[in-house]
């Protein structure tokens, strides 16, 4: 990369470092108990809970994951994020009103309550944990890579970077500040999302693209497309193209296929 892109790349990496760090440090509300850090000293209204959650759920393993299934399979990898996002209502409905009517905040302590055993409670630690971790693998993977492509650093970076600011607010604040920077970070990604999107979208439609409901394509000089599941194309002129693989149940080496 040049030096004006490295310095570009970091300076955006320090703006949103700062920004976090502002949240998490405007959400600051030291927490004398355990119940204080567990619930944010319940100093989070319904709007920045929400602004969190959607953080969370944007995130390296999420949002990049899914690019990279789109990418690999094809859109129809999109039910995988759908689902996810069904799994929420499930889990406020099965999980989440249980814990918060047994005056647990935790799975291992609602485990302990309902069941009466210490033992039952190391076991759904474990789980917790073993859960995520590997959750937490993507995250620090994609924080790596995403630094690595915008500034040539080790992909170890990202993961130090990510563990040292995580600490640093976790300790310091404690879950309010946690909550006040996912949630300053969600409309950070809603804005690097929705920017570049309705510009792609501007471009496209200026540039003389089909509407919103779709169009016939079309190709002004030779173009090379892969197609790699059965489609049927349908032309509206004889045109003559090079194919390879199968076309009309005939296998194709390279050679002028008249299509019509």
């Amino acid at each position: 990369m040049t030096v004006p892109a490295v310095a570009a790349a970091l300076t955006a990496l320090a703006v949103v470092l700062g920004l976090s760090a502002a949240g998490g440090a405007r959400g600051r509300r030291p927490a004398s108990t355990t119940s204080d850090l567990m619930v944010a000293s319940r100093g989070v209204t319904p709007w920045w809970n929400a602004s969190a959650i959607g953080g969370e759920y944007i995130s390296a393993a999420s949002f990049l994951g899914t690019a990279g299934l789109v990418l690999a399979y094809g859109a129809d990898t999109l039910w995988l994020p759908v689902a996810a996002t069904a799994g929420y209502v499930l889990l406020l409905a099965f999980v989440t009103a249980p814990l918060r009517r047994s005056g647990a905040y935790t799975i291992s302590d609602f485990a302990e309550w309902r069941l009466g055993s210490a033992a039952v409670r190391r076991l759904v630690t474990a789980c917790v944990c073993f859960i995520g971790w590997f959750y937490l693998l993507p995250q620090f993977e994609g924080a790596g890579v995403t630094l690595r492509v915008l500034t040539g650093a080790p992909v170890w970076t990202g993961w130090a970077v990510v563990v040292a600011v995580t600490l640093s607010v976790v300790l310091s604040g404690g879950m309010r500040s946690i909550t006040a920077v996912q949630a300053v970070q969600f409309w950070l990604k809603l804005a690097a999302v929705a920017v570049p999107a309705v510009a792609l979208l501007g471009m496209w439609h200026m540039s003389g693209g089909p509407g919103p409901l779709g169009g016939v394509p079309r190709f002004e000089h030779a173009t090379r497309v892969h197609v790699r599941t059965d489609v049927t194309v349908t032309v509206p002129a004889a045109v003559t193209v090079t194919a390879r693989g199968r076309v009309d149940g005939v296998r194709r080496g390279g050679e002028a296929v008249p299509l019509a």
